[in-house]
């Protein structure tokens, strides 16, 4: 997935949320660097976000300040988006209003990290049934073609040799009419000739 990460231009929490994550070819993660306290600013920043990404993660450390989140117009701004958004938004006995809207909250920037890395992880090992169920296909396939192949094999052979036998004893059968067919006509020419001797005497 392609996820863009909104964190604040102070904030020095880009290593809680990246510490987690080890398999950085299954996602794209950009930032951008906003506000937190001024409205506008924020709402400026929103405007920049193209509609590219799949999520969009609002993410910030505890402290005070947090009030902005539970302002109903930065809600609404947020979610005019149109984009899934995660929030990781203070610790986790913080909880506020835009936390509630988002589509998957999480108690800190931690806490966000480690579930995107559960789901690569997760899509890691259904990528790895995928692979050995189509290696298991292609196994199953291939034993198919080969046993198809042997049995037209065989029956090719046995045509093969059937044929063989057929020729074998036309052949047999040629020579055996030649030989009766000369045997007729040696009786014929001695009847021939016994009629030709009885005639002369």
């Amino acid at each position: 997935p392609k996820i863009l990460v909104l964190t604040g231009k102070t904030a020095k929490i880009k290593g809680d949320y990246l510490t987690p994550l080890h398999h950085s070819e299954y996602y794209k993660i950009d930032s951008l660097e906003t506000n937190f306290s001024n409205k506008n600013y924020f709402f400026s920043s929103l405007e920049e976000i193209g509609d590219d990404y799949d999520y969009i993660a609002i993410v910030r450390g505890g402290g005070s300040g947090l009030g902005f989140f539970d302002q109903e117009e930065v809600c609404k701004k947020v979610l005019e988006l149109n984009i899934p958004f995660i929030t990781a938004i203070g610790h986790e006995v913080d909880k506020t209003m835009l936390e509630k809207a988002a589509d998957k909250a999480y108690a800190t920037p931690t806490a966000f990290g480690n579930a995107l890395n559960q789901l690569v992880l997760k899509d890691i090992d259904a990528k790895k049934d995928v692979i050995a169920l189509e290696n298991e296909i292609n196994r199953k396939e291939k034993e198919y073609f080969n046993k198809v192949s042997q049995i037209q094999l065989e029956n090719e052979k046995q045509l093969f040799t059937e044929k063989s036998k057929f020729q074998e004893q036309l052949n047999q059968t040629k020579i055996r009419n030649k030989k009766e067919t000369k045997i007729y006509w040696m009786i014929i020419l001695i009847l021939l000739l016994i009629l030709i001797i009885v005639f002369m005497k």
